[in-house]
């Protein structure tokens, strides 16, 4: 049996405890703004996750009791469990969307039909991610007349309009042409190709698609 008054307490408690003075600093504004220039915010983070390492090494070491192992496997053990758990089911409303993506079809053809989306971002995606020649926008509060044609061009172009002070009067600007970066890695620029953005009315079948949000709870876990 293990009697208390044997345990040595561990040294990297005293992490903790820095981290309960600097909680309790932060309550007074002049201090707590100080603090939070030298970035405050995170320092709970680090000296919490400092402490039941610090705690680990000194069992390792065998300068406390084996006992004391106890707290940074609930803590590292908790925080693993908690994000797989989140991981599983975000990978299973991937797998869920996925599905469900597919058995949507909408006809759509690049000659004669106009896709309207509401900001320029979304606009500039799809034509990075689908090489489409013209994706429109319409933003909100506009004038009913008032659009605005995101076009693929040849970078030749670009360099033409990019370097005239004329274009950019007429409200015609330019941009570089990218990959969205998939599984972690780095965007990549298209040399060959630019985006071009300039005043020009949708015509034939006009699509109008709009983004919307909503909050909602998926598995116990809230989504957006």
């Amino acid at each position: 049996m293990i009697r208390i008054s044997k345990i040595r307490l561990p040294v990297s408690r005293w992490f903790f405890i820095a981290t309960g003075v600097i909680y309790f600093i932060q309550w007074f504004p002049t201090a707590g703004l100080f603090l939070m220039m030298l970035g405050a915010i995170i320092w709970p983070i680090l000296l919490i996750n400092l402490g039941f390492t610090g705690i680990a090494f000194e069992v390792f070491i065998k300068r406390v009791h084996w006992i004391w192992l106890v707290l940074p496997l609930l803590w590292f053990g908790g925080y693993f469990a908690f994000a797989l758990k989140d991981h599983l089911i975000v990978s299973a409303l991937q797998g869920e969307l996925k599905q469900h993506n597919t058995l949507i079809r909408i006809p759509f053809d690049p000659g004669l039909d106009a896709l309207v989306m509401d900001n320029n971002k979304d606009a500039s995606n799809l034509i990075s991610d689908y090489r489409l020649p013209v994706v429109f926008t319409k933003l909100a509060n506009s004038d009913a007349n008032d659009f605005n044609a995101v076009r693929l061009a040849d970078q030749s172009v670009c360099n033409v309009l990019r370097h005239n002070s004329i274009f950019r009067k007429a409200g015609i600007f330019t941009g570089s042409l990218g990959s969205r970066p998939k599984n972690g890695s780095y965007p990549t620029i298209d040399n060959r190709l630019c985006v071009i953005w300039l005043p020009e009315k949708p015509t034939g079948n006009v699509i109008n698609v709009h983004r919307s949000s909503s909050d909602q709870t998926f598995q116990k876990l809230d989504i957006k």
